[in-house]
């Protein structure tokens, strides 16, 4: 097997642009089953949409470091999404990529993307997001301890995320909401974003690569949870929501029932991680059978709309 090319880390690509169109962003709630009418009426674009104008640079900028034939063996492990604006209905994005880190292990090697997108009108930072993809089976390459780059933290209190959702503790509980993926998620939301990766929407290669049929995409599940933070937490206010990350722990598949439960740190003076707002734990279960499918979750929070 052919390694990863390490001389690519830190190298960014050409800027891209992006229109944000509201039409667009409707139909990327409606995909998701988004019931913030903020984004139903296309004020904003729903925040999860901001992979869409770099979904293209941020596969570009893999292929670079990746040998072609590792490419099927990815799945989408992590994400992380900083929003320094809300996406506004009306601007244009201009955004770049570059790969950050490889990271070896038995099971496989991970490979970490970021995004950068301004405002192409002033310049200012938009949205910063990190995209951690998981290659199942393979080895990336010989490096010092496994690991070459520029290590990337999320800000989780591991140990406390951990200690607060096993306790289950309902002091520390702000809220729960359920949604049912539908039949037709998969085809409707690879319309809506442009991700056609065919373990979603075709059937037989689904079962083909082990999954046993096609599978929800894992920014799906996120733009759907998303606003149920949104609700349960923003005041249905998305301009509130500052940042969101996550761990992409079990495929859904079409018709399965989600739970996803907010929770408040153990100690939330200590767990304040921004001038104006607060950071609050998540985790997203399968109703059916309490499979954790979002984990190690932890959303940042404006007190204030600042927009």
């Amino acid at each position: 097997m052919t390694g990863f090319n390490s001389n690519q880390l830190g190298v960014y690509s050409e800027p891209s642009e992006f229109f944000l169109d509201s039409e667009k962003g409707i139909a990327y709630a409606k995909a998701t089953n988004d019931k913030i009418e903020l984004h139903l009426d296309g004020t904003y674009m729903p925040p999860i949409y901001g992979v869409v104008p770099v979904w293209e640079i941020v596969f570009a900028t893999l292929n670079t470091v990746v040998p072609p034939e590792h490419f099927f063996s990815v799945v989408h492990g992590e994400q992380n999404m900083i929003w320094h604006k809300p996406l506004k209905s009306g601007i244009t994005l201009k955004s770049r990529a570059r790969a950050e880190s490889i990271s070896v292990k038995d099971s496989g090697t991970t490979l970490v993307i970021s995004t950068q997108s301004t405002d192409l009108e002033n310049d200012e930072l938009v949205l910063e997001q990190y995209f951690t993809m998981f290659f199942r089976g393979v080895h990336g390459g010989d490096f010092e301890n496994n690991f070459i780059g520029n290590k990337c933290d999320t800000n989780l209190d591991i140990a406390d995320y951990k200690n607060v959702i096993t306790v289950n503790d309902p002091k520390a509980l702000i809220g729960k909401s359920k949604t049912k993926m539908d039949l037709d998620q998969t085809y409707r939301y690879s319309d809506a974003s442009g991700d056609r990766m065919p373990i979603h929407i075709d059937e037989e290669f689904a079962k083909s690569v082990g999954l046993g049929g096609i599978i929800i995409h894992g920014l799906c599940t996120m733009a759907n949870v998303s606003s149920s933070i949104i609700a349960l937490h923003c005041d249905n206010d998305p301009t509130k929501l500052a940042s969101m990350s996550l761990r992409f722990s079990n495929p859904l598949r079409p018709g399965d029932e989600i739970e996803t439960s907010l929770f408040h740190p153990t100690n939330q003076s200590d767990n304040k991680m921004l001038d104006d707002g607060f950071s609050h734990y998540f985790k997203t279960i399968r109703t059916s059978d309490n499979l954790d499918i979002l984990t190690n979750g932890l959303a940042q929070i404006r007190l204030e709309k600042c927009f």
